[in-house]
């Protein structure tokens, strides 16, 4: 089959990359379209270490199940949640999976993505997709979940004041979402196309220079992750207030060398946000609650997946999608 994997440090489409071979308890995927996330650029980079087929976020056909298949996945379009602990670990026992240090992890540890034409996948970590939603749609469900993890981390009540920092896909889902939960949002970036997204959803938005550093905020949500960020992060939350770290890698080294005189001055809680439930996910693009019209700014067919790794490390994209099926 064709698959983007990683062999000896380096990104290769190999277009001969032999079919998995299904364990029982797991189902074959085919997959049908894949989103490139931050995790497989930086897999791509180096900046990760694997063997094997990229791909965290994609959603594919089930085409078979290996042994009992009583939640009748076969045939169903699914998503998979990445993380693949031992249900038997301690950690997986109290909710916390994906926590767990000897987990495998999909495209990145231990395990091939989706970034090829088959995936096997353990059955008790796939979520069905329930009609009428698309593959093009379902991929946003990974993301989606980790912008409602952070919004439920920081448990927003009534009318708290939230700005979100960043112009990717992580910050335009993430103020969305809490833009419904009553929050009073607002979104700080520098591109243009983003801050219209913006207007159009009913979410305040202002370039990042032009906002004042007034300490008012409750919360602040930073999307970017690199000293500057984090500064600005610093600067605009109130007192005791919250800044959450929301990504998928660790954040940058700019971190290490970042002035933390002000979290102790202001007392201020700093936490990071990187799971989220994929069934949650999957429910809110079928309340339709997100908009994610014109998200998706570039395609490219699984030949051409270096070119679509490239094309995601450029910050002017905002999703980009391979179409393993063609």
């Amino acid at each position: 089959m064709l698959a983007a994997r990683i062999q000896s440090g380096s990104l290769v489409i190999d277009p001969s990359y032999p079919d998995p071979v299904p364990e029982p308890g797991t189902a074959l995927v085919r997959v049908q379209r894949a989103l490139i996330t931050e995790t497989d650029v930086a897999v791509a980079r180096g900046e990760i270490p694997h063997t094997g087929v990229l791909g965290q976020a994609f959603a594919g056909v089930v085409e078979r199940v290996i042994g009992a298949d009583p939640r009748g996945l076969a045939g169903r379009l699914v998503v998979a949640s990445p993380d693949l602990p031992d249900p038997a670990s301690e950690l997986a026992r109290r909710g916390l999976g994906a926590h767990d240090p000897g987990r495998s992890v999909l495209g990145i540890r231990g395990t091939d993505g989706g970034l090829a034409g088959l995936v096997a996948v353990p059955t008790g970590v796939l979520v069905p997709v329930p009609e009428p939603i698309d593959a093009d749609r379902a991929v946003f469900a990974l993301p989606l979940a980790r912008a409602l993890h952070a919004a439920q981390i920081v448990r927003i009540p009534g009318k708290t004041y939230v700005t979100v920092l960043g112009d990717n896909l992580r910050a335009l889902l993430a103020a969305q979402v809490l833009a419904r939960l009553n929050a009073s949002v607002r979104l700080l970036g520098t591109m243009p196309d983003r801050l219209e997204r913006c207007a159009r959803w009913d979410v305040r938005h202002r370039h990042r220079d032009e906002a004042g550093h007034w300490g008012d905020q409750d919360v602040v949500i930073d999307t970017v992750r690199d000293g500057d960020t984090f500064r600005v992060a610093c600067g605009m939350a109130r007192p005791r207030g919250t800044i959450l770290l929301l990504g998928e890698t660790p954040a940058s080294d700019d971190h290490a060398t970042c002035d933390l005189a002000p979290v102790i001055e202001r007392e201020l809680t700093v936490v990071g946000a990187r799971c989220g439930s994929l069934g949650e996910g999957v429910e809110m693009l079928r309340s339709g609650s997100v908009d994610l019209d014109g998200l998706i700014t570039k395609r490219f067919r699984l030949a051409d997946a270096e070119r679509a790794i490239r094309a995601a490390a450029d910050p002017a994209t905002i999703a980009v999608i391979v179409d393993a099926d063609r």
